[in-house]
């Protein structure tokens, strides 16, 4: 394989270099250069080729470099984006339309691909499946697309409703994205339940896959509504935009429920006032015993509790108000999650089992049954 470094190509491989490092980090795509695998005539269009440093040295130091379409797909994707970046260059008035631009690619890179070609056309079409795609896009700038029967169809998504633009980019826009791009959306009242949910929809799914499986794995996006008010509006919002919409809420009064029943598909009413009260309350008395054991046993109990410290001498009603104190303290950390993932399922509350079942039934119907086929009825020899 020989080099032809007198092909007289090195500025346009200088722009090669220059688009992808707008892209890349400097440790990737390096060194492209042209070379000839097979100097016949005949052969010379097909065999030239771009070709790149892999990072790997020979024994004599020099750079180990391979063909453009011998290294990952992220590279490859992103060396044709460079290319076509210099096009945009030259002209004017290019307008760039992108299929999955995060393919293969870290989530700053989709980032970064994403707002250079924007600042290079004039106007840029993304289609993707990331929501660090979707982060750099307001939603007046997206469209929700849905196929049923085999129509397309398309919604604007705007701001949720009461987020403002600012909290809107501070904290709420990762799960927003998130929730865009899946079929299934289960809004919850409180962080408690975030985080307590799924850790238990995981716990349920390795004791018993048949009734249960992840949350992740059915494809449902939970989000925060933060407030019990917040609920029925968040859940039409995304029911308006063709999502089938779960929630979990605490106990309400009777007009506050009926409008959180009338803004969903599927709606979760605890018994109980705050989801704290669901799992202190409603999970059996071993599980409680040992999550508050264990947690002195690896030193997490706070100090400033320390007069309410669990030991095995306790009043079940004892444990629960030290847990109660320590949910109070540690709220927004997961705990009720990892109290609800080291239940077996019958020490699990009831109403958490009941809700991931019927949203697990509800994603994935069972089968039907089949039908008996009809017995073939006897003939005699008259009838033939």
């Amino acid at each position: 394989m020989a080099d032809k470094p007198e092909l007289g190509i090195a500025p346009l491989l200088k722009d090669v270099q220059d688009a992808v490092r707008r892209f890349v980090p400097s440790d990737w795509g390096e060194e492209p250069h042209m070379r000839v695998s097979d100097l016949t005539r005949e052969a010379l269009r097909k065999d030239l080729t771009v070709f790149m440093g892999t990072g790997a040295k020979r024994p004599d130091g020099s750079t180990y470099c391979a063909p453009y379409h011998h290294q990952g797909t992220g590279t490859i994707n992103t060396l044709v984006l460079a290319l076509l970046s210099i096009i945009a260059g030259l002209k004017q008035n290019v307008i760039f339309a992108m299929e999955e631009p995060e393919i293969a690619l870290p989530p700053h890179t989709q980032k970064r691909i994403v707002n250079s070609v924007r600042e290079t056309s004039a106007q840029a079409l993304f289609t993707s499946h990331s929501p660090y795609v979707l982060e750099e896009f307001a939603p007046s700038e997206m469209h929700v697309l849905r196929r049923d029967g085999g129509k397309l169809s398309a919604m604007l998504a705007t701001y949720p409703p009461a987020v403002k633009p600012k909290a809107y980019k501070a904290e709420f826009r990762a799960r927003f994205c998130e929730a865009l791009l899946a079929r299934y959306v289960l809004v919850v009242e409180g962080r408690t339940e975030f985080d307590a949910i799924p850790a238990a929809a995981r716990r349920l799914n390795d004791l018993n896959p048949t009734e249960y499986k992840t949350l992740e794995a059915l494809g449902v996006a939970v989000i925060d509504a933060q407030t019990d008010a917040q609920v029925a509006p968040l859940g039409k919002f995304f029911r308006d935009l063709g999502k089938t919409v779960f929630a979990v809420f605490d106990k309400q009064e009777p007009a506050a429920s009926a409008a959180i029943k009338a803004a969903v598909h599927h709606s979760f009413e605890s018994a109980e006032k705050g989801f704290e009260n669901v799992v202190l309350h409603h999970t059996a008395e071993a599980a409680l015993r040992r999550y508050a054991l264990s947690l002195v046993a690896e030193n997490a109990w706070p100090n400033h509790l320390i007069a309410k410290t669990p030991n095995a001498a306790q009043t079940v009603e004892q444990i629960r108000d030290a847990l109660r104190q320590f949910f109070g303290w540690a709220k927004g950390s997961g705990d009720a999650g990892d109290l609800l993932g080291c239940c077996t399922e019958a020490e699990m509350p009831q109403y958490v089992r009941d809700t991931l079942r019927v949203i697990h039934i509800t994603v994935e119907p069972p089968p039907l049954p089949p039908v008996p086929s009809a017995a073939a009825a006897p003939f005699d020899d008259e009838e033939l």
